[in-house]
């Protein structure tokens, strides 16, 4: 993912911090702190831009750690048909993931470039796909 001017970098905060990605807890609140952050108004703008960024960096690196365990489980899993069509569902989630990810920084960008109302909403919608999709990944949608 690319850093950007208003960047908490995630990866200089160590593996320490890091290994709690692993459950989707850190997500979910980051995710309920920009909700709020939305909800304050234009005097926190640059407040939510750094919680955005916040949501999609938790959710990029905690599925960076998640991945490689869960694809190896799966191909364990069952008969080799069975992990198979286990391997291609969750890489397919996986991929809408991706996507989603790189929406959410490209609205970020566009939300710091534009300094506008309609760039912040488009932020909270792509941020809010992030998190389905994140959740929808990881099991733990509602």
């Amino acid at each position: 993912m690319r850093n950007l001017p208003t960047a908490i970098n995630l990866s200089t905060a160590g593996n320490h911090a890091l290994a709690h990605l692993r459950r989707p807890g850190p997500v979910l609140a980051a995710a309920l702190i920009f909700l709020l952050c939305l909800a304050c108004g234009a005097s926190q703008r640059a407040t939510t831009l750094q919680t955005a960024e916040l949501v999609v960096n938790t959710a990029g690196a905690g599925i960076m750690l998640y991945d490689k365990q869960h694809q190896e489980d799966l191909a364990r899993a069952g008969t080799p048909d069975q992990a198979a069509a286990a391997l291609a569902a969750y890489r397919a989630k996986r991929a809408t993931l991706n996507r989603a990810l790189t929406a959410a920084v490209d609205a970020i960008i566009v939300a710091i470039k534009l300094n506008d109302q309609p760039s912040l909403d488009g932020l909270a919608a792509a941020v809010a796909e992030v998190i389905k999709d994140y959740q929808a990944l990881k099991g733990t949608a509602p």
